[in-house]
Formats: structure tokens, sequence, C-alpha cells
């Protein structure tokens, strides 16, 4: 896509507080052919994966800055700034870049990363983004690959346009709030735990009750009791209807619904759902025979149950006024996914971007002589 439109020409300017040099590396092939230069008056922001983002880019380190790059007239590759704002303490990390799409039109991004959970990701993550919208905007205009970006992404939040004019009727651009999916890894620690919490809340409820529980009891807790527990394989519980359905299905349903809130879904929740229920098997029942019955409802019920409550606290927060009343009823219908949602929302990382149609300055030119016109 790139080689249809020769060399590009691409400036990294990072403008932070000291005076600190970046180790970079070119590579020697890849989609951008291009000239890096980093302006650098120090800092601690990290940038060394821009060589990946951008291969086969050149990349030249300078420990000064030049002011007049701010008003130089944009080049046909791609201009990037990042810069620290000043503030009594560490303020957010400010990165724009300017460029042309394939229609010679101006676009800017820009990003706003507050400081703390993860910088150096979410700073990654903004260039990647612009790096796309580079690579898009080769063949398309920045309206067409902006739509196809809201279209595609499951990540944009609070989306909403920029308005200017005396009447706020012309669209500049968006606004929105891009959200950081958590790793993989991080998503099955923290349902594991989640679920093994759960676990254990249970295992000291049943033996609270372990008078209503002793009936059942036919191992020690020996690893040749362990070994027979396995050999012996599943049975039919003839317990109550209340332990075998009720209870099951309510600690499926927790199961499942750990799961969802963690971004899995719904046939990959139901196999959380499955594990839980094999871990209070083997484990939280260490002393009693598998029961097919429970191993089979706890996941099967819990997973219905537990979907349907979920699109019902999701219609909930869609149809009514945020308020006590409102968040009550997510945390009984959702527990699990009302709890994630503040921790998430507590350390999310997520961070503001916001895409100009045309370039802020030209914006408030145009505005200007509109107004001078009137």
């Amino acid at each position: 896509m790139l080689n249809k439109i020769g060399t590009i020409t691409l400036s990294l300017f990072i403008i932070t507080g000291s005076s600190r040099s970046y180790a970079a590396e070119a590579t020697s092939s890849g989609a951008y052919p291009a000239g890096i230069s980093f302006f650098n008056l120090g800092g601690d922001i990290d940038t060394s994966f821009y060589g990946d983002i951008f291969p086969g880019a050149i990349l030249q380190l300078k420990d000064r800055y030049d002011p007049s790059a701010f008003a130089a007239p944009l080049s046909p590759g791609l201009n990037i700034y990042a810069y620290l704002q000043s503030l009594p303490i560490s303020g957010p990390l400010m990165l724009r870049s300017d460029s042309l799409d394939s229609l010679n039109a101006p676009y800017s991004l820009q990003f706003e990363l507050s400081p703390g959970y993860n910088l150096s990701g979410r700073h990654e993550e903004a260039a990647r983004i612009i790096a796309e919208t580079f690579r898009a905007t080769r063949e398309e205009s920045i309206q067409e690959a902006f739509s196809s970006y809201i279209a595609l992404a499951d990540t944009p939040k609070n989306l909403r346009p920029i308005l200017s004019g005396p009447d706020g009727s012309s669209i500049d651009g968006y606004e929105w709030e891009h959200g950081i999916k958590r790793s993989a890894c991080y998503r099955a620690v923290r349902t594991s735990v989640e679920i093994s919490l759960g676990i254990g809340l249970g295992i000291g409820h049943y033996f609270y009750y372990s008078h209503l529980n002793k009936d059942d009891w036919v191992y020690d807790y020996t690893l040749d009791d362990a070994w027979r527990k396995i050999k012996d394989g599943w049975y039919w519980d003839p317990n109550n209807f209340n332990t075998n359905t009720i209870y099951h299905m309510y600690a499926g349903m927790n199961y499942y619904q750990i799961a969802r809130s963690n971004e899995y879904g719904i046939f990959e929740s139901f196999a959380w759902s499955f594990g839980g229920s094999l871990l209070w098997e083997y484990v939280g029942e260490w002393r009693e025979q598998v029961s097919a019955n429970d191993a089979i409802f706890t996941p099967a019920l819990g997973s219905v149950i537990g979907e349907a409550l979920i699109q019902t606290s999701a219609y909930i927060e869609k149809t009514m006024k945020p308020g006590v009343f409102r968040e009550a009823l997510c945390l009984v219908l959702y527990p699990f996914g009302w709890l994630n949602k503040k921790i998430d929302a507590a350390d999310t990382g997520n961070f503001k971007v916001r895409l100009y149609f045309n370039h802020p300055l030209q914006s408030q030119i145009q505005d200007e002589f509109s107004r001078r016109l009137k």
C-alpha cells in the first residue's frame, strides 16, 4: 500500500524536560522507508517500540527541539509530537499526529495519556492507532478510515462530535475514550482468582453446616483416598432438590458471570463454569464421591440463568437513569460484572482520543474568516 506513494517523511518529536537521549535501531526492510527524528529535551518517555510500529524507518536522535516545527507546513508524510504537560505534579503525556489522507485532506489525532497504570503500554497503543490510521488513509479518506475503525473496533466509548462554528453546526471531528483491553493472561488470572475465592466461600459454608453433609462423606484427607476418589468415578447424587438444583445453579451462575465480566464469550464462560464445577466437586467436596448431576447441572443451568441476568442488567443500564436504584439492580443481577467494572474504572488505563478532520488551527482560521465575512 505504502509503496505507491514513494518515500515518506516521518518526524517524531519528543518534548519533555531534561537532556537524555534514546537509543533506536533502524530496520533494513518494512512498510515505512522513512526517516524519524527524535527531538528530545529529556524525560522518561519510552519510545523503544516505534521501530517495530514503523518498520524500515531511519531513526535520528537529536537533543534539541526546534519550536518552529509546530508552525512548519504539513509534510506529505506523518508528523508525531509527544510532550509532557507542565503541571505542579506529573502531568499527562500528550501525543499528537498530523498528516494528509489520500485526498490530501489534513487530519490530526490527539491523545491524552494520564500518568499511572501502564503508561508505556498505553503510549504504544496510541502509536499503533496512529500507524493504522496512517496506513488506512493512504487509500481512503480520513472519514472513511474513521468509519471503518468505529465499525470494527470494540473499544471506543463515549463517542461524541467536536463541534465548531458560531452555531455549533460544523463537525470538525470526534472525540472518544479508547479502552485498553486486558491481556489474556490478566483475564485468565483474575477469572481463576475470583472463581477460587467463590469456591473458598462455598467451602466455608459447607463446613459450617458440616452436620448436614456428613452422611455423604466417604473419603479422608489422604493421597490414597484422593486416588480412590478418582478411580470411583461419578455417581447420581440422591440429595434433595434445593441442594442439587438451586444451590448448584447459583454457583454455576456465579462462575459463568465471573468469566463473562472478564471479557470471555458465552461458550468460553460455559467452559469456565464447568471448570469451576469440577473444582468444587474434587476439592470443595473432597470427602464426597463426585456427583454427575451436580457437575452437569451447575454449568448448564448456571450459564442459562447467568446470561439472562447479564442481558437484563445491560438493558437496565441502557434504559434507566443513573442513580442508586439502578446501581443496586445491576449489583443484584450481575454482581461480579458490577464489581469488575468498578475495579476496571479505578485502574482503567483508558485514554482520551480526539480526531480532527481539519487541523484545529485551520478550523479556527476558517471560523474567524467566516465571522468577519458576516
